[in-house]
C-alpha cells in the first residue's frame, strides 16, 4: 500500500515537473532576443571568376541564415546557400543560389529571401543560376513575433567577375622585344602581378636582358599574360676567312631573336642593305677591294663593321712578262693622225708589213671613205691633195688611191731593241691589239709533259726574276716557287723550293729543262705555268779579218769572250753561223739572244741578228 501511494506521489511530482518546465520554456520562448545575422562563412564582397576557381564540390561559398538566441542556444530557422557548379571538366562554370526552409519555432514566424543584381531584384528560385556578370546582393529577413512585430534582415555583396584585367607595357609590345628598359602599370583596383613567378610592383624599371612573362591577376582570380624580350646584345658574325678570292657567305648568331638584315660595302663606298639571316657577295673581279661588313638584330642592335679582303686575279703578272721577253727581229709602226682618224688616232705596231698595211686599208675605209648610192660610188681624198676630196665611181681607182694613203701612214721597218724603241700597242694579225702580239714562244710542248698541257708554257731568261705582285689589298702577300719536272728527255719530278721574289734564276736553277712555277697568295689566287729554262748557249761562228789582212773564223764561246775582252777588234765581222739546240720557233728565232750570250755587246748586234742562221 505505502509503494503504491509512493509511486503515485512520484508520477504526480513527474507531471508538475514537465508543466513547470514548459511554462518556463514558453516563456523563454516568449521573451528570448531573435535576430537575422550573417552566417559564419558569408564573405561579403566576393569575386569569382567560375572558370579558374580551384576549389572544393559542395564548397559553400557563402550562407546567410536567420537565427533565434535562446539563452546559449542558437536555432536556425532559414538559410540562403551559395556554391559553385563544377563542370565535367573541372573547371567551373556559375554560382547557384538555393533557399531551405525550416519549420518556425513560432507559427507567427515569416521569413523573406530576395536577390538583387546591380540594384535590380530578381526573383530568387530554389538553386538560381547566376551566369551573367555584375554586382549582386544576397538579403534575408524575417518578421519575427516577439509580443510585437520585429523585421529584422542580413545581407551581403558579392561580384561575379569574368573579365581579364587589361595592363599597359611601356617599352614594348606584348609578345614582341625590345634593346630597352621596360615598365609595366594597370589601372584596376585590387589586381596584383608578377615577374617571372616573382611579386611585381607597378611601374617598376625591367632592365635584365631575358625573355620575360608578367601575369596580371584581378580579385576574382582573372589573369592576363604579357611576354616580351629585353636584348641589348648586338649578334655575332660566325667565323669566316679575311682573305678569299671567292664568293663568300657570312652568316651570325643572336643571342635572343635572330638576325634582321645586314649592313655591307665596298671600300668606304655606299652602304648597301640585305635582309635575311645571311649575306652573300664576292666572286668577280668587280668585287675586288675591302668590304665591311655589320649585321643587325630585330631590336636595332648592330655588330662592329667586320673586314674581309677580296682579290680574284688569273695571273700574278710574271707569267705575262717571262712570256713578252722574246720578240720578233723586227716590227713596223702604222700611225694614224687625229686629224683624220679621231676614233682610233695612235701608233701601233706589228711583226710584218703586210699586217701593218690590211690595218691602214681598214682604217681608211672606217674613217675617211664615205658610201655614196648604195655603194656605187664612194667619197674620198684626191689622188694629189689629202685635204681634197672627190667622188669615184671606179672601185679599182679608189682602191688604188687608198692603196697610196695607206702606205704613206707604215713606217720603215725597225729592229727590234734598237735605240731603245718602245712598242706601241702591240698588234697581231687579226688587227688585235694585245700585249703578246710580237712575242714568239715556244709552241710546242713535248708530248711528256702532256699531263701539264693545261698550263701555259715559255721560254724563260736565264736571268729572270719574278717581280713582286701587287696585294691590292693589305696583307695580301704573294709567295713562289719553283719545281723541276723534266729535262726534255723524261720525267723527273723534284720537290718544290720557295722562289724568293727579286731573285734571278740562275741563282736557284743549275740543271737546264722544265720548270713548274706556282704562285700563290693570301686571297686564295693560285697560277701555276711551265717555263723551260735553256742553259745551252747558241753555237755562233763569225768570219774577221784583222788590220793586217788575216782572216779566220771564230766561235765565239764564253771561254773565247772572257779571255779576249777588250781585245776583239777586226776591220771586217761577217757571221758565219747562229744556231741553239731549240727547234725552230724557239730561241734561234728570238731577238733576245742575247740574254744569254755576252757577245750580242758588240756594235753590230743588228747585224748579227739580222743575219742569223735558221
Amino acid at each position: 500500500m505505502y509503494m503504491k501511494t509512493r509511486r503515485k506521489n512520484f508520477a504526480i511530482l513527474i507531471f508538475l515537473s514537465v508543466i513547470v518546465m514548459s511554462i518556463l520554456m514558453l516563456f523563454n520562448m516568449l521573451t528570448a532576443q531573435t535576430t537575422i545575422a550573417l552566417g559564419d562563412n558569408a564573405t561579403p564582397d566576393v569575386y569569382s571568376n567560375f572558370l579558374y576557381y580551384a576549389g572544393k564540390d559542395n564548397f559553400y561559398y557563402a550562407d546567410i541564415y536567420y537565427k533565434k538566441l535562446i539563452g546559449a542556444n542558437e536555432l536556425p530557422s532559414a538559410q540562403i546557400k551559395l556554391k559553385r557548379t563544377r563542370l565535367e571538366d573541372g573547371l567551373w562554370s556559375s554560382i547557384s543560389v538555393s533557399s531551405v526552409k525550416i519549420s518556425l519555432i513560432t507559427p507567427s514566424d515569416t521569413y523573406v529571401a530576395t536577390i538583387n543584381k546591380n540594384s535590380e531584384e530578381i526573383i530568387l528560385f530554389d538553386r538560381t543560376h547566376i551566369y551573367e556578370e555584375g554586382t549582386y546582393t544576397v538579403k534575408a529577413s524575417g518578421n519575427i513575433s516577439a509580443g510585437a512585430s520585429v523585421v529584422q534582415s542580413a545581407s551581403f555583396t558579392f561580384v561575379v567577375d569574368k573579365t581579364p584585367p587589361t595592363g599597359t607595357l611601356t617599352g614594348v609590345t606584348n609578345g614582341g622585344y625590345t634593346n630597352g628598359n621596360v615598365s609595366f602599370n594597370w589601372s584596376e583596383n585590387g589586381c596584383t602581378a608578377t615577374l617571372d613567378g616573382s611579386s611585381y610592383t607597378a611601374g617598376k624599371t625591367i632592365s635584365a636582358e631575358g625573355s620575360h612573362t608578367i601575369v596580371l591577376t584581378d580579385k576574382a582570380g582573372n589573369s592576363t599574360m604579357y611576354t616580351f624580350t629585353i636584348d641589348k646584345t648586338a649578334p655575332i658574325i660566325d667565323a669566316y676567312n679575311a682573305y678569299t678570292n671567292k664568293s663568300f657567305t657570312l652568316t651570325a648568331k643572336d643571342k635572343f631573336n635572330g638576325v634582321e638584315y645586314w649592313e655591307y660595302r665596298l671600300n668606304s663606298g655606299e652602304i648597301l642593305r640585305c635582309d635575311g639571316e645571311a649575306l652573300t657577295i664576292g666572286g668577280s673581279i668587280s668585287d675586288n677591294g675591302v668590304w665591311e661588313v655589320r649585321v643587325f638584330d630585330f631590336c636595332g642592335n648592330g655588330s662592329a663593321w667586320e673586314i674581309v679582303n677580296h682579290f680574284y686575279r688569273e695571273t700574278f703578272g710574271n707569267s705575262d712578262n717571262i712570256r713578252n721577253s722574246y720578240f720578233v727581229p723586227s716590227y713596223f709602226v702604222v700611225t694614224l693622225s687625229q686629224k683624220y682618224y679621231t676614233s682610233c688616232y695612235g701608233s701601233y705596231t706589228f711583226a710584218e708589213y703586210s699586217s701593218a698595211f690590211s690595218f691602214a686599208i681598214q682604217k681608211e675605209w672606217e674613217c675617211r671613205v664615205i658610201i655614196l648610192d648604195g655603194g656605187s660610188s664612194w667619197n674620198y681624198v684626191t689622188v694629189n691633195n689629202e685635204n681634197t676630196r672627190q667622188i669615184y665611181t671606179d672601185i679599182n681607182e679608189l682602191n688604188s688611191v687608198i692603196d697610196k694613203y695607206a702606205r704613206k701612214n707604215i713606217g720603215d721597218r725597225k729592229v727590234m731593241g734598237k735605240n731603245g724603241a718602245v712598242l706601241n700597242n702591240p698588234t697581231d694579225a687579226e688587227g688585235v691589239t694585245r700585249p703578246d702580239a710580237l712575242t714568239e714562244q715556244i709552241v710546242e710542248l713535248p708530248q711528256l709533259l702532256s699531263d701539264y698541257s693545261s698550263l701555259r708554257f715559255m721560254l724563260a731568261p736565264f736571268s729572270y726574276s719574278l717581280s713582286v705582285p701587287r696585294s691590292y689589298v693589305d696583307g695580301n702577300n704573294s709567295s713562289a716557287s719553283i719545281k723541276f719536272i723534266s729535262d726534255g728527255i723524261s720525267l723527273r719530278e723534284e720537290s718544290a723550293r720557295p722562289l724568293e721574289y727579286g731573285l734571278q734564276l740562275k741563282e736557284i736553277v743549275t740543271e737546264q729543262g722544265w720548270y713548274l712555277i706556282t704562285e700563290n697568295d693570301v686571297c686564295g689566287n693560285i697560277e701555276q705555268y711551265l717555263i723551260y729554262l735553256d742553259l745551252q748557249q747558241p753555237d755562233f761562228y763569225a768570219d774577221v779579218a784583222y788590220g793586217n789582212g788575216v782572216r779566220e773564223t771564230i766561235e765565239f764561246n764564253q771561254n773565247f769572250i772572257d779571255s779576249n775582252a777588250g781585245a776583239m777588234r777586226y776591220v771586217e765581222f761577217a757571221v758565219n753561223s747562229l744556231s741553239d739546240s731549240l727547234k725552230k720557233g724557239c730561241s734561234n728565232t728570238m731577238h733576245r739572244v742575247e740574254d744569254r750570250l755576252k757577245i750580242l755587246k758588240f756594235s753590230n748586234i743588228t747585224s748579227l741578228v739580222n743575219n742569223k742562221s735558221q
